[in-house]
C-alpha cells in the first residue's frame, strides 16, 4: 500500500467516475468500454494533456482559448484526486503581448512534474516570436516554481514548427527541451535547446544547453528519456552536411558527471538517404530502443522502419536492424521497453496481400527482434497514431487509423504478457467512426493504462483503460487502540478510477469473528491483544484492493478514566 499521513476524515464511500461502465461485475482484468472523460467545462480535447502519478493521481495541463480576435489564452495546470474533482495549481494567462500557445507536461510516479510551454511574444499569431519557458513541480507540492526560459526567437521562419520535449526520471530530476528557428543556419533550420533541474522543492533549473554544438546543420525532433539512475538520454535528427537529408543520433547527460557528451550517430545515413524522426524508450538499468524510419531522398521508393537497442546506459547500440525486411512500405509509430529489458515497436506496415495493418516486434536490447506481426485487422492505415504502456513488464498498445474500406476511424488496444509468446488479439475501444485520433497511452499509477482519444461528437475527450487495478483508498478511520467490548467505528473511502466499485467493502478483524461489510462498521473485541484489520474493496472487473491496521486491543480502564482514555483512541489515515 502506499504511505500514509495524518490527515482530516472523509466517510464516504466514493463511486467511480461518471465515464466507468455500469456493466456487471466480470472476472479478471480487461479494457473497460470508451466513454467520454469527465474535462471541466470548456476544456478542448485536442489542447489537453493528462499524466499520472502513483496511486491514481492526475495533472491535467491545458490551453483554454478565451478570446479569438485578438487572440487570448490561458494555460491551466492541476491535479484530479481519485473521486474528486480537478482542482486548480496554477495558470499562466495572456498580456497584450505574450499569449501562451503551447505546451507540454512530464510526471513522475512521485508527482513530481516538468511542464513547458511556448509563448507569442507579440499579438500577431502569423508573425510574433516565441519564447520558450519552463517550471518544476516537486513531489508532494501543489505550487509550481518560478520558470525559466529556455530560448528565445527573433523571429517566426516559415516552416519551422518548434517542438517541446520534457522529460522527469522516476525520482523527479527533470529536463526541458525544445526544437525551434535558428535563422543562422542556411538554409534555416532548427536548433535544440534543454536545461535540467534536479529533484526536491529546493533544486533550480541549471542553464539552457545547445545539442550538437557547434553544428552548423539542423537538429531537430528531439525525444528526452531518463533512467532510474537519472541518466538522460537525447535522441534526434541531424541534417547531414550540404544536403536535404538526415541521420539520427544521441547525446548523453550521464547523472554523476552532468556534461553532455558528444553527438553519436545511429542511423549511418548516407547522402542519399535520410532517417527520422527518432521514437525512444529507455529501461531503469539504462537499456533502449530507438526507432526511425529510413529512406532514400528524392526516390518513389517507400521507407522502412528500422532500430537500435543498447544494453545498459552506457553499452554501445546494435547496428541497425530492418523491422520489416521484405515489406514495401513500413514506419515506426512508438516505442517501449519494459522494466525487464524487453524492447518493443509498434508500426504501420503494409501486408502481402496489398494493405496495411499496426504491427509490432520485439526482442531483448542488443539480441535483434521477432518478425513483425499485425496487431490490427490488415486493412488499418497506413496513417497510424499510437502508444506503448506497460503494467510490470506486460506491454500494452493502442492505436487510431482508417479502416480502408469503409474509411472510418478505429481505436483498437491489444497487449503482449510477459510471459507469452505473442500479442494477444485486438480490442475495439470505441465504435469506429470520423475524426478519432489516439492522443496517448500511459499508465494510470494505479495498476492500469488508459488510452486517451478525441472523439467524433464535438471534439471530446474519451478514454478506455486495460483496467488490472483495484479500487485506490482514499482515506480511513480506523482507532489505533481500544478497550475491550467496546463498540467502535471503522471508516473508510475508496474510488475506483476506471470500472466503478462493487459492492462496499468488506472488513476483516482479524479475531475470528464473520466479516462485515459496509463503508462505516462497528466492531467490539472481546479479548484483548493485538489484531490486524484489513478492508477489502472490488471494482466490476474483480479487481480487489486491501489495507491493513494493527489495532491493540486492551483491558477495560477504571471508570473514571475510561472517557479520558477513549479520546485517544482514533486515528485518521489519508493515502493521497
Amino acid at each position: 500500500m502506499k504511505a500514509v499521513a495524518v490527515a482530516a476524515v472523509v466517510l464516504a464511500y466514493v463511486s467511480a467516475l461518471a465515464f466507468a461502465s455500469a456493466a456487471e461485475a466480470q472476472p479478471g482484468p480487461a479494457w473497460t468500454a470508451g466513454a467520454q472523460y469527465p474535462l471541466p467545462a470548456g476544456v478542448a480535447a485536442a489542447q489537453s494533456e493528462i499524466l499520472y502519478q502513483a496511486g491514481g493521481t492526475a495533472t491535467l495541463a491545458y490551453l483554454q482559448t478565451t478570446s479569438t480576435s485578438p487572440l487570448q489564452t490561458v494555460l491551466h495546470v492541476g491535479t484530479i484526486a481519485p473521486g474528486a474533482g480537478y482542482q486548480q495549481q496554477t495558470a499562466v494567462s495572456s498580456t497584450s503581448t505574450s499569449i501562451p500557445v503551447g505546451f507540454a507536461l512530464a510526471v513522475a510516479p512521485s508527482g513530481a512534474a516538468v511542464l513547458e510551454w511556448s509563448v507569442l511574444e507579440g499579438s500577431d499569431p502569423a508573425s510574433a516570436p516565441l519564447t520558450y519557458l519552463a517550471s518544476y513541480r516537486a513531489a508532494g507540492a501543489a505550487a509550481w516554481g518560478a520558470p525559466v526560459t529556455l530560448a528565445t526567437d527573433a523571429a517566426q521562419v516559415s516552416g519551422i514548427a518548434p517542438q517541446l520535449a520534457p522529460a522527469i526520471s522516476p525520482d523527479g530530476t527533470a529536463a526541458a527541451a525544445v526544437d525551434h528557428v535558428d535563422p543562422t543556419l542556411s538554409p534555416a533550420g532548427y536548433r535544440i535547446d534543454v536545461a535540467t533541474h534536479a529533484a526536491g522543492a529546493g533544486a533550480a533549473w541549471g542553464a539552457p544547453a545547445q545539442l550538437a554544438a557547434g553544428s552548423a546543420e539542423s537538429a531537430e525532433n528531439v525525444t528526452l528519456a531518463y533512467d532510474a539512475s537519472d541518466d538522460l538520454t537525447a535522441a534526434y535528427d541531424l541534417r547531414l552536411s550540404g544536403e536535404d537529408a538526415y541521420t539520427v543520433g544521441d547525446q548523453l547527460l550521464p547523472a554523476g558527471s552532468q556534461t553532455w557528451g558528444p553527438f553519436e550517430e545511429i542511423a549511418g545515413s548516407a547522402p542519399s538517404d535520410s532517417a527520422g524522426p527518432p521514437q525512444l524508450a529507455v529501461a531503469p538499468d539504462g537499456s533502449a530502443v530507438l526507432s526511425f524510419a529510413y529512406a532514400p531522398v528524392g526516390s518513389a521508393q517507400s521507407g522502412e522502419a528500422e532500430a537500435v537497442t543498447r544494453s545498459g546506459a552506457t553499452g554501445a547500440w546494435s547496428a541497425p536492424a530492418a523491422l520489416t525486411p521484405g515489406a514495401s512500405a513500413s514506419s515506426p509509430v512508438a516505442a517501449g521497453i519494459s522494466p525487464a529489458d524487453i524492447a518493443y515497436v509498434l508500426l504501420s506496415e503494409s501486408t502481402p496481400d496489398g494493405g496495411s495493418c499496426a504491427g509490432v516486434v520485439s526482442g531483448p536490447a542488443a539480441a535483434g527482434f521477432t518478425p513483425p506481426q499485425c496487431l490490427s485487422t490488415t486493412d488499418i492505415g497506413p496513417s497510424l497514431s499510437g502508444g506503448v504502456a506497460f503494467i510490470g513488464s506486460d506491454a500494452y498498445f493502442a492505436w487510431s487509423g482508417p479502416q480502408s474500406a469503409s474509411g472510418a476511424d478505429v481505436v483498437e488496444g491489444a497487449s503482449w504478457p510477459a510471459s507469452a509468446a505473442g500479442p494477444g488479439s485486438p480490442t475495439d475501444l470505441t465504435a469506429p467512426a470520423s475524426g478519432l485520433t489516439l492522443q496517448r497511452l500511459v499508465s494510470d499509477g494505479d495498476g492500469s493504462v488508459a488510452a486517451f482519444w478525441t472523439g467524433a461528437a464535438g471534439g471530446a475527450l474519451d478514454a478506455a483503460a486495460f483496467d488490472a487495478g483495484g479500487p485506490v483508498f482514499i482515506a480511513a478511520d480506523v482507532p489505533s487502540r481500544v478497550d475491550v467490548d467496546d463498540d467502535v467505528d471503522f471508516n473508510v473511502t475508496c474510488a475506483d478510477l476506471w470500472s466503478g466499485l462493487e459492492g462496499l467493502p468488506t472488513w476483516n478483524f482479524g479475531d475470528g469473528t464473520a466479516p462485515l461489510v459496509g463503508a462505516q462498521v462497528a466492531h467490539a473485541f472481546i479479548h484483548t491483544g493485538t489484531y490486524t484489520v484489513t478492508v477489502t474493496a472490488s471494482d466490476r472487473l474483480g479487481n480487489t484492493s486491501s489495507a491493513s491496521f494493527p489495532v491493540v486491543v486492551e483491558p477495560a480502564p477504571p471508570p473514571k478514566a475510561k472517557h479520558k482514555h477513549k479520546a485517544k483512541l482514533r486515528r485518521t489515515i489519508s493515502f493521497t
